[in-house]
């Protein structure tokens, strides 16, 4: 039984560490694709209002440089 104990014990560190480990591998890809999804949607955001502000000038020149806008932020938000 002594033997046993012994042998838990030299394991138990071992298998915390692998409790630990394993997290930060899984949770590392998850921040980085969050990371890059709030990029893109605020690069998304950034061409959505750079195409409203374009439409409200009102041209033909401007109306169609905010489709073109619009279409880059739909596209980054597709992705």
């Amino acid at each position: 039984m002594a033997k046993r104990w012994v042998g838990l014990v030299g394991v138990a560190p071992l298998l915390l560490g692998m409790m630990v480990a394993v997290p930060q591998i899984v949770v590392a890809p998850l921040v980085l694709a969050q990371s890059s999804q709030s990029s893109q949607e605020t690069e998304a955001r950034r061409l959505y209002n750079e195409g409203e502000r374009l439409r409200r000038q009102g041209t033909r020149e401007s109306f169609q440089q905010a489709i073109e806008k619009y279409q880059q932020a739909l596209s980054l938000l597709r992705a």
